[in-house]
Formats: structure tokens, sequence, C-alpha cells
């Protein structure tokens, strides 16, 4: 009998190599500690629709595993997709963040707000519903390119 029942996983640089893949072997002996009842966790600074994918690979649905994405910001038992645990950022703190942000020369993504370079304005549902479909599209192919160009000509033929 194994005296461990969870195993944590971080993506980059532990589950996946410098080639950003699982390998055969790490696959299998993942599943295979799966078979004997280890619960697995995906463990990642990554939003959930990164990480999903090799929750998938590694069959966590099957095995009852779990996603931590956003450095532990959220956790998901995936074979539900229930969200266990969620903790966000107040919003009356995103101005002197985005400020800060600024100032340093980054840019932040968000489903809830877009930052611009001279403001910042809460996103309508409808825009939120497309940025979710283009993370959708993006999590099915890797090619953003692709997937955005698609995405135009889809939203160009309803009009």
């Amino acid at each position: 009998m194994n005296k461990y029942t969870i195993l944590a996983i971080d993506v980059d640089g532990t589950l996946q190599n410098s080639n950003k893949c699982i390998t055969e072997h790490t696959r299998n002996t993942i599943i295979r500690a799966q078979e004997q009842g280890m619960k697995v966790v995906i463990s990642s600074g990554r939003p959930t629709y990164g990480i999903a994918p090799l929750a998938e690979e590694l069959e966590l649905e099957r095995f009852g595993g779990y996603v931590l994405a956003f450095n532990g910001g959220e956790i998901t038992e995936w074979a539900t997709r229930r969200k266990m645990y969620e903790e966000t950022l107040p919003s009356k703190y995103l101005p002197f963040i985005y400020n800060r942000v600024k100032e340093n020369g980054f840019e932040i993504l968000s489903c809830e707000y877009v930052y611009l370079p001279n403001n910042m304005k809460e996103v309508t549902p409808e825009q939120r519903e497309k940025v979710q479909k283009l993370l959708d599209k993006i999590e099915e192919d890797d090619d953003v390119q692709n997937v955005f160009h698609n995405m135009v000509e889809d939203e160009n033929e309803e009009a």
C-alpha cells in the first residue's frame, strides 16, 4: 500500500518537458498511479482553459483528479467541473494594479475588463461571450492566428 494518496504536479518543466509535451513514460506512470487510487492534481499559474488539455490527456475526469489553476486561485474537481475553490481579486484594486502594470510596460488580459493604453472599461456580456468563444477555440486549436482569422470570417458571414 502506498503511503501517499495525492500527487500534485506542476506543469512547465515538471509534467511537460522542454518541448511542452508530456512524455509517454510520464503519462503512463501517472495513469498507473491513478489506477492504484492516487488522486492527481495538475497545478499551474495558467488559467483553467490552459490546463484542460493536460487534464484530458491524463484522464483526470475518469480518475477523479483536480486542476489547480491561477496559482491556486481556482481549484476544479475535473470529473464534474465543479469549482471547489475560487479566490478573485476585488475589482476595486484594478485601477491601482492597472496603473502599476502600465508604468512597468506590462499588459493585463481579463474576461471581465478590457485594458486599453489610456483607459479601462467594463466588458459587455456580448464582448465577454466573444472572448470566451475565442478562448474555447484556442483550446481546440493552438494556432492563435488561424483561430482569430476563422472567427473574423465567421462573424463577417453572420452579419
